[in-house]
């Protein structure tokens, strides 16, 4: 009696083990999230909730609300944030006496107020985060408030800012140095991936990131699918045919059964010579499994760049039947929860880094262990 309970204590230390780890892990890091949201960023006091049709970030809002993406506390504070955000930039960097430095001085200001997290929709605010093109949006209409008008330029993956000014075209990164922004460096070609694609590289007014952003909160939308595809095919047409908005259509037409071989055909051609290539195959990929055509959604799922792709491109192989991948997949999904706390997306190399993983496995494998040495000595 007094092996089996030794047993059982063995067995109940490994799990309780197990999950003081998961626990201390989460709340952990949970908790080191949180603090450095609020330590980078200035808790804003304000009540000011006014709009301003002329602001392009305050429209943007108002499409949120209007399409289901936000409520209507959210639409509040981000309002607040915003328009405390517009007025502390004026009142700091107006005075600057030439472009660089407002534009600099306002940077800063953003900085101080948002966080850089990837996010797709302009809501965000509300929590003070932003990204790429969500802080070129609020640069924008901070120097529009001082007569100087800046363009937002898209690039593969990514988004930043430009002005002319004597003759000459200048460009300005928003997310360098903790979100306060720095010139441009076009030699970095992991940031800055090459394209000959109109849509990319070519400085862009406010109506034009009006139009596009409405296709990048598309999946967020309480819209039906006939309302999104409407939506999509104008913003298609009103940003003189956007390779983003085609992907959008694609996944959407993919979704509705569809695509037709004239679709295909481009999304082949497209996935092979476009900048984007990676959202093309993807479709492809799916489509062709849809299809039941494992062979071919396997081989263009092979030319995939998975740690640019998540949580879609890993269940895609797994569907397909990948047995590396679907071997590893409870590892992934540990992966993508701890993604979840931690705000990082997971790509397939991240599982390589997961150490804590390995760690929680080992005392998992010694609870199971003692659980079977337990049952062995009950049954006899």
């Amino acid at each position: 009696m007094k092996s089996l309970l030794k047993y059982a204590y063995l067995c109940l230390c490994g799990l309780l083990l197990s999950a003081i780890y998961w626990w201390c892990y989460f709340d952990y890091h949970t908790k080191l999230s949180a603090a450095d949201i609020s330590e980078r960023t200035t808790a804003i006091d304000s009540d000011d909730v006014s709009f301003d049709k002329k602001l392009l970030v305050h429209r943007l809002l108002k499409y949120d609300l209007d399409s289901g993406v936000s409520s209507q506390a959210i639409y509040e504070k981000a309002l607040i944030h915003t328009n405390h955000f517009f007025s502390e930039s004026y009142s700091q960097c107006h005075s600057e006496n030439e472009i660089l430095k407002k534009v600099t001085c306002v940077n800063r200001t953003l900085g101080k107020y948002f966080t850089y997290q990837s996010s797709s929709s302009v809501s965000h605010y509300a929590e003070q985060l932003s990204d790429c093109d969500l802080n070129s949006y609020l640069m924008m209409d901070a120097l529009a408030k001082m007569n100087i008008q800046l363009d937002i330029v898209y690039a593969p993956y990514h988004a930043f800012v430009s002005w002319s000014e004597r003759g000459g075209r200048y460009f300005w990164e928003t997310t360098a140095k903790d979100n306060t922004g720095e010139e441009v460096d076009l030699s970095d070609k992991n940031m800055y991936a090459p394209s000959e694609n109109v849509a990319f590289y070519h400085p862009k007014k406010a109506s034009y990131a009006e139009d596009l952003y409405k296709v990048l909160v598309d999946r967020e939308t309480s819209f039906s699918d006939q309302e999104r595809m409407g939506v999509l095919q104008s913003s298609y047409h009103l940003t003189d045919s956007n390779i983003i908005a085609l992907i959008h259509i694609f996944n959407l037409k993919k979704k509705l059964n569809q695509l037709n071989d004239q679709d295909i055909s481009e999304i082949e051609s497209e996935y092979q010579y476009s900048d984007m290539g990676n959202s093309f195959r993807i479709i492809l990929a799916n489509y062709y499994l849809g299809q039941n055509k494992k062979d071919l959604a396997e081989s263009v799922l092979n030319t995939v760049d998975m740690d640019r792709c998540g949580e879609g491109c890993y269940q895609l192989a797994v569907d397909i039947g990948v047995l590396h991948y679907i071997l590893l997949k409870p590892l992934y999904d540990i992966t993508q929860s701890s993604s979840r706390f931690l705000s990082f997306d997971v790509g397939y190399s991240d599982i390589a880094d997961g150490v804590h993983i390995y760690i929680a496995l080992l005392l998992s494998v010694l609870c199971v262990f003692c659980t079977l040495i337990f049952c062995r000595k009950y049954r006899k």
